[in-house]
């Protein structure tokens, strides 16, 4: 199967949710450095701690939406004296984030499919490249036509000064 047509089963099965989203990321609060958010990651909602373990979020990276905030809004308080561990309610974040990133679908301008083992930041320049070379191919395109039209005009204009003398 081909990039393509795997990047079309992913958009047809995953379009919309965040879940498939290639900027999707994990933001760290100790670095604020957006790093990649794996298959593994996205299906657990373990988006909250980062690859040294430190506090993190998840994160799109295009800005369309906050996700830790969506997600920490949905999670309600079980006990009210507090929480009775640090773990549980990370627990509960993690089921929240799975709801949202999973069954929540967005009209996302934004959506791009996601490529395991890209970061968020690469799909960002894979886009751009992607946009500057169809901008490439319609100007080429331009550039035919107008060659092709300016060579029957001399092709018009030679055949009319043979045609008349």
């Amino acid at each position: 199967m081909s990039r393509a047509e795997l990047d079309k089963a992913w958009a047809k099965t995953f379009r919309g949710m965040c879940y498939g989203c290639g900027f999707l990321g994990i933001r760290s609060h100790a670095t604020t450095v957006v790093g990649s958010a794996d298959l593994k990651q996205r299906q657990a909602g373990k988006l909250f701690k980062d690859e040294g373990q430190a506090e993190a979020e998840p994160w799109c990276i295009k800005g369309t939406t906050n996700l830790y905030r969506e997600t920490i809004l949905n999670v309600v308080q079980p006990d009210p004296t507090g929480w009775a561990t640090k773990g549980e309610f990370l627990e509960l974040l993690e089921a929240e984030l799975r709801k949202v990133l999973q069954h929540r679908e967005r009209d996302c301008p934004d959506w791009g499919p996601y490529w395991d083992g890209f970061t968020p930041k690469e799909m960002i320049e894979i886009e751009w490249h992607e946009r500057m070379n169809a901008g490439n191919t319609r100007v080429q395109i331009v550039s035919m036509i107008v060659s092709g039209t300016l060579a029957l005009a001399g092709l018009a204009l030679a055949w009319y000064a043979f045609s008349t003398e």
